[in-house]
């Protein structure tokens, strides 16, 4: 399954990873930091070549309310509800930052050919959803084309 992790913001970060339980490793495709515009388009591009696609959105803290980051978060969604309509099957997950920064920062979870802290929490929403929903830490992650 194709697992596509969004922390949308003026610069979104994007982590797009393969896994499936048993498997001793998980891909990870791509880490992906770039502007809300470029975001929405690259989101759009996999979710059409990969219909399968899961969705794992970061949302804004409740605490904190900012429409414009609303509307990036709500347009996210959105993309997780058609995905649901064409499977069936449930196609997203949305999680605050209280969710999965405190797990990550106790595990000192990071990513090697992460450039920046977007694509960081991108990766880390992905690995947190993987940890939570099948309770397996992931061992060893790799990036496409790496030896």
């Amino acid at each position: 399954m194709i697992y596509l992790s969004v922390d949308p913001g003026e610069t979104t970060g994007i982590c797009v990873a393969k896994y499936s339980v048993g498997w001793p490793h998980s891909w990870i495709e791509a880490l992906i930091s770039c502007p809300w515009e470029g975001a929405k388009e690259r989101i759009t591009t996999y979710v059409s070549l990969f219909p399968d696609t899961f969705l794992i959105v970061e949302r804004s803290p409740k605490w904190k309310v900012d429409p414009t980051q609303s509307e990036r978060v709500n347009w996210t969604i959105g993309v997780g509800k058609e995905l649901y309509e064409i499977m069936s099957t449930p196609s997203i997950c949305i999680l605050s930052p209280g969710d999965w920064k405190p797990i990550a920062k106790a595990r000192h979870w990071k990513h090697p050919a992460a450039k920046d802290q977007h694509q960081i929490d991108a990766f880390n929403l992905f690995r947190y959803y993987i940890w939570r929903k099948y309770r397996h830490e992931i061992p060893y992650l790799e990036v496409e084309g790496d030896k």
